[in-house]
């Protein structure tokens, strides 16, 4: 679980902040989905986020948008492992979720990456 105090820059803050942080460092892909601070696993929902444009996220992935449907009609059909790339993340880790995108052809430039979390995110988005 996290104890707090880890910040990593994305969108603007990576943009025009990037001189206040690190550089990113050696990333540790081994962390299993929910073990990373500020993270739970993508089945055991404690957390979820609307952005503005009405997508319902759970760790920052939509699994629906209010503007289609209710917030409990998205929760109640979630299930992440309908979802090859949730599946293999939930089963392997990041590790796996980045030998999964590389079957399909996805290769992912982690130089930019602060944390296992920043790899995944960037692989959603990709696929």
């Amino acid at each position: 679980m996290s104890n707090g105090n880890d910040i990593s820059p994305r969108g603007n803050a990576k943009k025009f902040l990037a001189e206040y942080f690190a550089p990113p460092g050696e990333l540790d892909l081994s962390v299993p989905c929910g073990q990373m601070k500020y993270t739970s696993r993508l089945d055991e929902v404690d957390c979820v986020s609307i952005n503005p444009n009405g997508d319902l996220t759970v760790c920052g992935l939509p699994i629906g948008n209010i503007g289609e449907e209710d917030v409990l009609t998205i929760l109640d059909r979630y299930d992440p492992y309908e979802n090859p790339a949730k599946k293999a993340l939930l089963e392997g880790g990041v590790e796996e979720l980045v030998r999964y995108a590389k079957g399909l052809g996805v290769e992912v430039d982690m130089s930019e990456c602060y944390s296992a979390c920043d790899v995944c995110q960037k692989i959603f988005t990709m696929l």
